[in-house]
């Protein structure tokens, strides 16, 4: 029978259907953001009553592993644990003013959820490799937004996936400074990672893979640390119980190739969020433990530095998650 479906996938993948099918899908992801598409469909489902839980997510909301039998992504396991209709913006990268313009549109509902999921993901929220990077800092989907005054008459035909080479060439020129120092620059960082994030990898290459996901240095004056302010006044402002989560990372890992220092870089870069998020929302705020104690056998591939979990690791996140929002809703 697998046979059977494996000749049957590879006879359609030849067919002009889907051929048309996979161009279609280039041209809806290349002139369509995908940003405002999600938030539209959100702001209908929030007009019809269907929203019990709004989850702003990170790449760790979309992601399931190859080898799962479960392959529901974590906002599907919350509303599960939950009994409770989650509505779903996620991304890779999603960071403070992305998020923060999403709660200032759907604000301009008079719905409301009755909790708010947040992953509060350090290296997305912070790092300069995600935010200034051309895609994945989503700043034309950011200007797109901010140029909304509400929820209705958004717009998602653009340009905003089309990226320059010069717009790649300056990113890469960025300096970064980082625990280990590893290299100096995103463009020295990604000579000596790409194309090698695979398991077995020598030590000096994952070394330098999770120096440039996790060791950048950071402390309370960073600039992005005025935009987690506005994005908790926001969430403070749309006036629902906030449940903010870390996606676990590979810890575990990490002290393999740092031992004794990536859990103190960590908790280090983890406490400099967690105090402006916890000021800026008061006590609508519930704050998920960070779990650094997440074994690799949760993570799809632990080698790789990244938020990304197998079925395991899901269901046991869905299950913290859902008990502080239950909890939220209790004290609300």
């Amino acid at each position: 029978m697998r046979r059977l479906l494996l000749l049957i996938v590879a006879v359609l993948q030849r067919t002009p259907v889907i051929e048309w099918l996979r161009t279609a899908r280039g041209w809806r992801d290349q002139y369509l953001d995908p940003q405002v598409r999600q938030l539209r469909s959100v702001v209908r489902q929030m007009e019809r009553g269907q929203v019990d839980i709004l989850f702003l997510g990170d790449s760790s909301a979309t992601f399931f592993g190859p080898g799962d039998v479960d392959r529901r992504r974590l906002p599907e396991m919350l509303g599960a644990e939950l009994g409770q209709r989650v509505a779903v913006i996620a991304g890779p990268g999603y960071n403070p003013p992305l998020y923060s313009e999403l709660v200032r549109i759907l604000g301009t509902l008079p719905q409301r959820p009755r909790a708010v999921v947040l992953s509060r993901a350090v290296r997305t929220s912070c790092a300069t490799h995600v935010r200034q990077h051309p895609e994945y800092g989503y700043r034309r989907s950011i200007a797109t937004l901010r140029r909304a005054s509400g929820a209705h008459g958004l717009r998602a035909f653009s340009r905003s996936n089309r990226r320059t080479p010069q717009e790649y060439a300056a990113f890469e020129a960025l300096p970064v400074r980082t625990r280990w120092e590893r290299a100096s620059t995103i463009g020295g960082f990604l000579a000596l990672v790409r194309g090698r994030r695979t398991a077995g990898g020598d030590l000096a290459t994952q070394q330098a893979l999770f120096d440039y996901f996790h060791g950048e240095l950071l402390d309370p004056g960073i600039a992005t640390v005025g935009e987690l302010t506005e994005l908790a006044a926001r969430l403070r402002a749309y006036g629902v119980p906030v449940v903010h989560y870390y996606p676990p990372i590979p810890v575990e890992r990490g002290e393999q190739y740092f031992p004794g220092e990536f859990e103190a870089q960590v908790r280090a870069s983890y406490a400099v969020v967690d105090g402006v998020l916890e000021a800026g929302l008061g006590d609508l705020g519930a704050l998920v433990e960070t779990p650094f104690d997440t074994p690799d056998d949760e993570f799809i591939d632990p080698t790789d530095g990244s938020e990304h979990w197998n079925e395991k690791g899901r269901a046991r996140i869905a299950r913290r998650i859902a008990e502080l929002v239950q909890q939220a809703r209790v004290d609300a």
